[in-house]
Order: C-alpha cells, then sequence, then structure tokens
C-alpha cells in the first residue's frame, strides 16, 4: 500500500473531484490520488501549489480533478487535470498528467513502482504588456518513484523516493527552463491518524532571451526546498452537560480533521526590468497551512457504575463509550484484566476487528490489502485447544494470534488467566512493529528487578521505556505482577496516545522542524 497523498472523493462522470486529504491508501483501489511528485497540499475547500520555474516563488489555487483507471495485473493507471491560478490572475497553470503505478507484494511488505506515461503542462505568466509561456515540451518529463510499506499489526509505515526532470520552452523559441527535483517520504498509518512527510528538493535553470536588453541572454539558476506536512488525527474529547436534570453527566466527542502544512525556503536569482542582476541574490522562505472541516461524532455514554472517583475512572469510560469493554454496569477495576478480553481490546481498539454495528454505505478508499484500518479477511482456525470457535472473543483471539501480536503456550492461550505487566508490554510492542529495534545483544534495561523480567520481554520492555509507553514506579517495573483492569485501560490509553501524537512527533515536527 503507497503511502502518499489521497483523497477522499465525490465521483462525477467518472472524474474524481478531489475534496479533502486522506493519507496511507493505494492507487491500486478505486481512489483518488493527488500526483505529490508537485509541491502541493489540498484541503475540502481547495488545492494549492508552489511553482519556481520563473525564478521567483509563485502560489497558485485552483482546482485538481482525477480520473481513476481500474486495477489490472497488479497495476493501475491514473489521470490528474491541474487549473490553477494566483491571487492575482496574472498567472495560470493546466497540467494533465497520466501515471501508472505497479504493486509487488512480498510476505508483510509492498513495493510500489510508478511511472510516468504522459504529460502536458503550461504556465503563463502576464505582468503588463509582458506575456511569458512556459510549455513543457514533449517526452520531456523524466520521473520515476517507488515507495515501500511495512504491514505492521497495527501500524503501517512507508518510505519512499522520486526524481525527476522537466524541459520547458519560453515563447516557444525564446529559451529553455529545466526543473530537475529530487523527493522523499515517508510516514504511517493507522487507525488513529496518519501521517506523511515529505521533502523535495528543486535545481532551477533557465536560458533565454531577455525582454529588455536588445537581444542579450538571460542565464541563471536557482535552488529552493519544499517541506510538506500531511497529518490527520483523530481525537476524543469528554464533553460535559451543563443542565443538572440529566440522566448522563456527559460524554465524549470523537472528532477527525487534517492538517496539511507546506514550508519552502529559495535561493533564486534578482532581476531587473526582466534582467538577472550580478552578486544579487532572492533568498526567503515562507509556509502556509490548509485545515479540512472537523467531522464530529457523539459516542455513547458509558453506565458503569462503580468507577466514579477511582484514578482510572477517565480511561475506563473513554474505553468504554469506543466499545472497546463491554458495557457493563460494573467494571470491577481492581480485578485482573484476563488474556482474552485485552485480547478483545487491542484488537478493537486498533480496528484489527471491526467494532460491530450497522453497516455504513460510503464512498472510501480502503487498503490494497488488510490492514489496520480495514476489514480482515476470514481467518483460520487459532491453533490454540482452549479456544473454541463458540468463545465469545474468538475472533479476535484468531486475529491477534495471526498478526503475531498475543501468543499462548503448549497449544493453549490461557484466555482466562490473569495478564501479566510483561504480557501487556510485549503485547502493544509487537503491535506497533517495535520489536526489531532493541539492540542486538549485551544489554539490560534500568529498573532495579531488570533481572525478574521473563528474557522473552526485555526487548518489549526496553523499548517501551525509550519511546515513553512506560516509566516504571520508583524504578521498579514490576514485570510478573498481573495487572488490573484499572491499569489496562489506563495502559490501552496511553498507547492510543502514542498513537495519535507521538509518532507524529516522531515523523512531522522532527523531520519537518528540525531538517
Amino acid at each position: 500500500m503507497v503511502k502518499t497523498v489521497w483523497r477522499w472523493a465525490t465521483v462525477l462522470g467518472g472524474v474524481v473531484i478531489l475534496t479533502t486529504v486522506w493519507l496511507g491508501l493505494s492507487p491500486l483501489v478505486a481512489g483518488a490520488a493527488l500526483a505529490v511528485y508537485e509541491s502541493g497540499i489540498a484541503s475540502d475547500q481547495e488545492y494549492r501549489e508552489v511553482v519556481f520555474i520563473t525564478g521567483e516563488p509563485l502560489l497558485l489555487s485552483g482546482e485538481l480533478k482525477v480520473s481513476l483507471g481500474r486495477e489490472k495485473n497488479n497495476a493501475v493507471t491514473n489521470t490528474y487535470y491541474y487549473k490553477l491560478s494566483n491571487a492575482a490572475g496574472d498567472v495560470k497553470l493546466t497540467r494533465r498528467l497520466t501515471l501508472t503505478t505497479t504493486r509487488e507484494t512480498t510476505r508483510q511488505q509492498t513495493v510500489e513502482v510508478t511511472r510516468l506515461d504522459k504529460i502536458t503542462e503550461t504556465i503563463t505568466v502576464t505582468r503588463g504588456k509582458v506575456k511569458d509561456t512556459y510549455v513543457l515540451k514533449d517526452n520531456a518529463y523524466q520521473f520515476h518513484k517507488s515507495v515501500v510499506t511495512d504491514h505492521q499489526a497495527a501500524v503501517d509505515y512507508f518510505s519512499g523516493n522520486w526524481n525527476g526532470r522537466k524541459v520547458y520552452t519560453i515563447n516557444k523559441d525564446e529559451g529553455e527552463a529545466v526543473v530537475e527535483l529530487t523527493g522523499s517520504t515517508v510516514g504511517y498509518s493507522h487507525y488513529w491518524g496518519s501521517t506523511e512527510t515529505q521533502l523535495v528538493d528543486y535545481y532551477l535553470e533557465t536560458d533565454r532571451l531577455s525582454a529588455t536588453s536588445g537581444g542579450a541572454r538571460n542565464r541563471w539558476t536557482g535552488t529552493a526546498q519544499v517541506k510538506l506536512a500531511l497529518n490527520r488525527t483523530k481525537d476524543l474529547t469528554y464533553v460535559p452537560n451543563e443542565p443538572t436534570p440529566i440522566s448522563f453527566r456527559g460524554g465524549y466527542l470523537q472528532t477527525e480533521q487534517e492538517e496539511n502544512v507546506l514550508q519552502y525556503t529559495y535561493d533564486l536569482p534578482c532581476f531587473s526590468d526582466g534582467a538577472v542582476m550580478s552578486g544579487r541574490r532572492n533568498q526567503g522562505e515562507d509556509s502556509f497551512k490548509l485545515l479540512s472541516v472537523p467531522t464530529q461524532k457523539r459516542l455513547p455514554v458509558a453506565t458503569i457504575r462503580d468507577i466514579g472517583g477511582h484514578w482510572a475512572e477517565d480511561d475506563i469510560a473513554r474505553l468504554a463509550s469506543l466499545g472497546v469493554f463491554q458495557d457493563t454496569t460494573y467494571f470491577g477495576p481492581t480485578l485482573p484484566m484476563p488474556r482474552a478480553e485485552f485480547a478483545r481490546a487491542l484488537a478493537l481498539l486498533t480496528n484489527m476487528v471491526p467494532a460491530p454495528g450497522p453497516a455504513v454505505k460510503q464512498i472510501t478508499l480502503a487498503a490494497s490489502k488488510p490492514t489496520s484500518s480495514a476489514s480482515p479477511a476470514p481467518a483460520a482456525a487459532v491453533p490454540f485447544v482452549d479456544v473454541p470457535p463458540g468463545h465469545p472473543y474468538y475472533q479476535y483471539i484468531v486475529e491477534v494470534e495471526k498478526r503475531g501480536v498475543m501468543q499462548g503456550a503448549s497449544n493453549c492461550f490461557f484466555p482466562d488467566g490473569a495478564l501479566t505487566r510483561a504480557e501487556a508490554v510485549t503485547t502493544l510492542i509487537r503491535a506497533l512493529g517495535f520489536a526489531g529495534l532493541a539492540p542486538a545483544t549485551g544489554y539490560r534495561t534500568t529498573y532495579l528487578d531488570d533481572t525478574e523480567i521473563p528474557i522473552w520481554a526485555v526487548d518489549a520492555i526496553y523499548l517501551a521505556t525509550e519511546f515513553g509507553l512506560i516509566q516504571g514506579d520508583r524504578g521498579y517495573v514490576y514485570p510478573n505482577e498481573r495487572m488490573t483492569r484499572a491499569e489496562a485501560a489506563a495502559f490501552l490509553n496511553r498507547f492510543i496516545t502514542f498513537l495519535q501524537r507521538d509518532l507524529k512527533e516522531h515523523y512531522r515536527e522532527r523531520v519537518i522542524y528540525q531538517h
């Protein structure tokens, strides 16, 4: 599943009109994909792009439409139509771009390669009585892109690179402009959000007749860098009720919104009456941001009666409103958390197994293979003799076992057994796909009870500490103690926060603001 900028879309007469940003979906399905090889971002209101071909940064906005192809032999061809202009209306861009993407999946990784089939592009700049027309020469756009995606149990991670070269004629025979670019992308997608960060470097070179200097030529070079941060987040907020005589005190509001940021820096020539000024450069930076209109949904209100005033009341109520815990009158916060119930909670929380409810018919861009954000295919029977098909949590245990998140021993899962802290931490690290990030050998954790950590849990506890998922208690981690239901709720809520915010910090802020 290629991770690039994808969109929710409305289909009109076979053409998709681009509206709002979606991340992490495949072009090999019936979905609309923005050609991210251009420096543009979008909201549900508009598309914006910055170009540098004239020797100055030009901010353009307007319409992008996508005509979708059908997948055949693991390949699909889509066509993109751009119609853009600047605020003053004196710069206009039209572009038609056709791309074909092929996909190859091996084990849990997908490699996608995108090639250019055809492109036409014209940019017109009218300044007073002077009009310049830049036309992309036939067969003069070299482009290639490849992205690899690693499908983990709860998160899909991706990384990719592309490069391209465009050659334009200027006013037919007055000269040429060359734009070379290299780009990289990195990001992730999961049930609680998506983040993609792109870095695009431009090298520009122009050789043309000067319009004001009697046949002399203007030759100049310039560079620019564009950084794009594309983010979708699903948040939960508690909303209290103001009137006292009401059947419930308050409830949770789920809000989903997309934020897309474009920053750019440039080093371009200075001009005087159309001629390049020797020894002077136009250097600067700027940025802009587009937000989608947030979508909101009130969640069911939990009716649990034995958590009032408990330190984990908010954690328990939050997960209960999501349907992660059964809607019961009594939760039993001090009781041990059974392994089967934790498996169910994690499967629902990450959408490994979607929460039960009526099907909603909508136009969405589904992933190219079952992932954490798509309904899984029917699973094979789980190899646990103590989890028969009639077990109430059978489908959840099947899913977490199939994805390598939770395991048993001696052909048993021990569904009613109490979950230990070491088991809980190991489960979440496996769900994130971080198990291979620990040092190879010769290390220990910093906890005072380090020697009590089971060998199979050392890596997970080390990594969970490094990533801030756990902190310990006065220097102890108590790996073999049973986790209470309240502690499990707090732990799972910390996991949600990590997915919503901490991953974004690594993939967006640290790349965009520190690069």
